[in-house]
C-alpha cells in the first residue's frame, strides 16, 4: 500500500513537474521551445500505437515439457488457426490507447497556447504603452 502511494506520488510529481516546464518553455521567446515536449509526447504516442500494431501478433503457440534439471523433455509447436491478419490489434484497441496516450499532449498544448496568449495580449499593451507616450 506504502508503495502505491509513493508511485502515485512519484507520477503526480512528474506531471506536475511536466506542466511547470511546459509553461516556462511556452513563456521564451522562441516559439518552437513550447512545442518541444507536446511534440514529445505525441511521439511517444505514435511510438506505442504502432508498437502494439508491430508486436501483438502471434501465429503460432508453444509448449515444452521440461525435467528436474531443466532439460528440454518435449517441444510442441502449434499452428495458431484461429489468428488472422485482421484479428491483430484491433483498431479500435489502438485508437483508445493512441487518444489515451494524447491526452499529456492536449494538456501540454493547451498550457502552450494558454502562455503565448498572455505573451501576445503583454506585448499588446507595451505596444499601447509606447504609442500614449508618443
Amino acid at each position: 500500500m506504502i508503495m502505491l502511494i509513493i508511485m502515485g506520488l512519484l507520477v503526480v510529481a512528474l506531471a506536475g513537474g511536466a506542466v511547470i516546464l511546459q509553461i516556462f518553455l511556452s513563456k521564451k521567446e522562441s516559439k518552437l521551445l513550447g512545442l518541444v515536449l507536446p511534440f514529445l509526447s505525441f511521439a511517444t504516442s505514435l511510438w506505442v500505437a504502432f508498437g502494439m500494431a508491430a508486436f501483438n501478433y502471434s501465429t503460432s503457440t508453444e509448449s515444452q515439457d521440461i525435467d528436474m534439471n531443466g532439460e528440454i523433455i518435449e517441444q510442441i509447436e502449434k499452428p495458431n488457426a484461429d489468428v488472422h491478419v485482421h484479428d491483430f490489434p484491433n483498431s479500435a484497441t489502438v485508437g483508445v490507447v493512441f487518444t489515451n496516450f494524447n491526452i499529456p499532449t492536449a494538456v501540454l498544448l493547451a498550457v502552450y497556447f494558454a502562455c503565448r496568449e498572455s505573451l501576445k495580449k503583454k506585448k499588446e499593451i507595451v505596444q499601447m504603452s509606447i504609442q500614449d507616450l508618443e
